[in-house]
């Protein structure tokens, strides 16, 4: 079902800009 695949692509490409962003928050090692 196209309208799930694009539902799951777009939640997947925010759930990995949070964790760009969580992970741009963190002190560098």
């Amino acid at each position: 079902d196209w309208l799930h695949v694009h539902i799951c692509l777009a939640s997947c490409s925010a759930n990995h800009e949070a964790q760009v962003e969580f992970a741009r928050k963190l002190p560098l090692h």
